[in-house]
């Protein structure tokens, strides 16, 4: 199913809702606050959300290579911008917490990606969660096979 997704309509949509959230989360990033963010939990929920479908959206943007440790990076370091952007700013503040919260929505797309029923039609890691699919299905298979030979 995710393999539909990954054609040329489909990658253009992703790219244009990539530039759109990346918009969208810099004017959010940047613009005066009407009320004060404190740490709390849904502040560190919505930079977790925000960077899931970041890595999401980067991952069907560019269906060419799965996602790797680059696009990660590429993701991390716009966090990272963001937060040092925001310690100049007299209305903002720098905060590791949200680097955190960032780096674990990044860290969570591929393996969310790898635990999803169609995983194997997915560029994420596709090889390696066949491959263990497999195995698992091959040592499986040897022991029901040793068993019932025991018999």
């Amino acid at each position: 199913m995710l393999e539909l997704f990954r054609k040329p309509p489909f990658t253009n949509l992703a790219r244009g809702a990539l530039v759109l959230c990346i918009v969208a989360i810099s004017y959010l990033a940047f613009t005066p606050l009407q009320h004060t963010v404190s740490a709390t939990f849904s502040d560190k929920a919505n930079h977790f959300v925000a960077f899931f479908v970041l890595a999401g959206l980067i991952d069907f943007s560019f269906p060419g290579s799965r996602f790797s440790w680059r696009k990660g990076i590429l993701l991390l370091c716009y966090g990272m911008l963001i937060e040092c952007i925001q310690h100049f700013m007299p209305y903002r503040e720098f905060s590791l917490y949200d680097v955190l919260a960032d780096m674990v929505g990044i860290l969570l797309y591929p393996l969310a990606m790898c635990l999803l029923p169609k995983a194997p039609t997915s560029p994420v890691s596709s090889k390696s969660c066949l491959r263990k699919r497999l195995e698992n299905q091959l040592q499986a298979s040897i022991l029901i096979g040793t068993n019932s030979e025991d018999k």
